[in-house]
């Protein structure tokens, strides 16, 4: 789910869930500028991870991947896209109905059935989607990816 930034992304999850995290790349991170997930202390749960971003309000996240306990995984890329790779159907649709007004989640989640494995992009100020088969292809003409 992209444009979403990281704060934003984690918060569609349940507070409790349990992490790990697997892979960590941030500047501005205190007085040692670039981090990596040997620098930053044990971050266990949801909560835990967002108490740490939300102290640390000047850390820019690059590069982060998160093993998600029995839902999946995050990766967040330059601190404003949030990719989430999920175990079930239901996941991912909770997810979506989480993150999208509620105008805008039924139409976007029957374009998601009827295109497995596309993105899809939602204009969030006239509701129109577009379908891209590839990421490339995405990049190249994106609006707000869903």
């Amino acid at each position: 789910m992209g444009t979403y930034s990281t704060l934003e992304g984690i918060r569609l999850l349940n507070k409790n869930t349990k992490i790990k995290i697997e892979e960590f790349g941030a500047t501005n991170y205190k007085k040692i500028g670039f981090a990596t997930e040997n620098d930053i202390p044990e971050i266990n749960t949801i909560e835990e991870f967002i108490t740490f971003l939300e102290n640390d309000n000047n850390i820019t996240i690059i590069n982060c991947k998160i093993e998600l306990n029995e839902i999946g995984q995050l990766s967040i890329y330059d601190d404003s896209e949030c990719r989430f790779i999920v175990n079930t159907k239901d996941i991912a649709f909770d997810l979506i109905k989480k993150a999208l007004p509620e105008i805008y989640q039924l139409k976007v989640l029957a374009e998601l059935i009827q295109n497995p494995d596309k993105y899809i992009t939602l204009n969030h100020l006239n509701g129109k989607t577009a379908i891209y088969f590839t990421f490339e292809d995405y990049r190249k003409n994106h609006d707000s990816i869903v």
